[in-house]
């Protein structure tokens, strides 16, 4: 990641400041240090013509460039030509990187592209003061394959929407206003959002003792985003972070093309960790590692059996991989025989007595399966429990511990999980996607059932 220089040979007219100027301004991309800027560009600098909503000056350029960072994390440039008289220049820059991030509404495409930036300087002094631009967007995404959403009113946005509890509910996608960030907020533009078992009790009625929905209601938890704005008091985000996190269940959202909430419920998205596989974390990982680290404490070198074999038992897995025998039991356990656990069938003749070895259980199955080990456990035995509790009857009468865990998101877990994430420590399954667009037809599928496996809608509106 080096600074591109100014080619002498044409550039003769411009102070070695001048120069600088321009090198530090298109350095700030390759270096991804947007910072580079403030020693570029006058404090009043016009950018002509303005992004929509970008302020002038260097404030202005540092969202923007953070984006395309997030969106070509190996971004590089070249300026290959410059001509140059007193107090300006025209400079043609070749731009080549890798789709891998969300574009102005389009998803991480993959495709390794290459474009043009003619751009036409003014300089006050040695830094810059006017550039007017034109960038080759046709040539950019001609190569993607694909065209930004289309602008909405200003204050819009299409959003998945559902009017009231039911087995069956009827999910719409719609036009609703846009909500500003308040204090301690940020809006964030979903590029990414995964559907979980809980969207579907939560529109169902089967939570609401826990979480209350007020009507009409937005579903979506987990998702994988670009910050959008930030509210007063928070420091930690700025405008084109890349990041992912879970909204409240109350508050859900994320089936949107933008998401408001707490900025403590979002971290930054390492750039070696895409949006789909960050926006499948949140919830299954998150109440996996709350499960095993917060609850059940359990020492290292104890066994642990766990009970399903979804999202959850997925990650659970993983996350106490490398610290004692842990046991996967239910149907169709042996695909996460990979991932280093021993795995046997609900049927087996062995749960008995691996049953009765284990004092630490993470219940992720609940039903006929909960009811079957409990019976087999020892006394002084530990039950975490996430899609049912254990009767508090049954527990005294086995004389075991059983807590039923509901997931507190935290920060601090998400940094945690995202770090794994990106060093390849924790995986995902998607078993597909879906774009804004066709989220109508998938909630639906996904709420009769008929949608296995772990989905996410990637990208915005088309």
């Amino acid at each position: 990641m080096t600074i591109p220089r100014v080619p002498m040979e044409k550039a003769q007219a411009l102070s070695p400041g001048q120069r600088q100027s321009l090198e530090h301004f298109y350095g700030a991309l390759d270096t991804r240090d947007v910072a580079l800027v403030d020693q570029a560009l006058t404090s009043d600098w016009e950018d002509i013509p303005l992004a929509p909503g970008q302020a002038i000056g260097p404030e202005g350029i540092k969202p923007i460039f953070r984006m395309l960072i997030s969106a070509f994390p190996d971004l590089s440039t070249e300026i290959s030509e410059v001509l140059a008289e007193a107090g300006r220049a025209a400079a043609r820059v070749i731009v080549t990187c890798t789709h891998r991030g969300d574009l102005f509404g389009v998803p991480a495409s993959g495709k390794f592209v290459r474009f043009a930036l003619h751009e036409f300087h003014e300089f006050e002094g040695d830094r810059l003061r006017r550039t007017y631009h034109l960038v080759d967007l046709f040539g950019l995404f001609t190569q993607i394959g694909a065209w930004p959403r289309p602008q909405r009113a200003t204050g819009r946005m299409l959003a998945l929407q559902i009017e009231g509890y039911s087995d069956q509910p009827r999910a719409k996608l719609i036009e609703i206003p846009e909500r500003s960030p308040g204090a301690g907020e940020v809006r964030v533009r979903v590029t990414a959002a995964a559907l979980n078992p809980l969207d579907v009790k939560l529109t169902q009625g089967h939570m609401r003792e826990w979480f209350p929905l007020t009507f009409p209601y937005v579903p979506g938890t987990d998702f994988a985003g670009i910050v959008d704005e930030v509210g007063e008091n928070v420091d930690s985000f700025r405008n084109g972070d890349a990041v992912y996190g879970r909204a409240e269940p109350t508050s859900g959202g994320a089936l949107a093309e933008f998401v408001t909430l707490p900025a403590e419920l979002i971290a930054r998205r390492p750039s070696g960790l895409d949006a789909a596989a960050a926006a499948c974390l949140p919830t299954p990982a998150g109440v996996a590692y709350q499960a095993l680290f917060e609850v059940l404490k359990r020492p290292l070198s104890a066994p642990l059996l766990i009970l399903g074999t979804g999202a959850v038992a997925r990650a659970a897995c993983q996350l106490a991989r490398g610290s004692g025998e842990v046991t996967v039991c239910g149907h169709g356990a042996g695909r996460l025989t990979s991932l280093g656990a021993r795995v046997i069938d609900s049927s087996s003749p062995e749960l008995t007595a691996i049953a009765a070895n284990s004092a630490f259980v993470f219940d992720t199955a609940g039903g006929d399966l909960q009811a079957k080990v409990v019976a087999m456990l020892r006394p002084g035995a530990h039950v975490a429990a996430i899609v049912t509790p254990v009767s508090e009857a049954v527990a005294k009468a086995r004389g075991i511990k059983a807590d039923y865990v509901v997931l507190a998101t935290k920060q601090a877990t998400l940094h945690r999980l995202a770090k794994l994430a990106a060093n390849s420590e924790l995986s995902v399954e998607i078993a597909g996607s879906f774009t804004l667009e066709q989220a109508p037809t998938s909630f639906g599928a996904f709420v009769a059932g008929t949608l296995p496996g772990k989905h996410v809608m990637q990208g915005d509106c088309k």
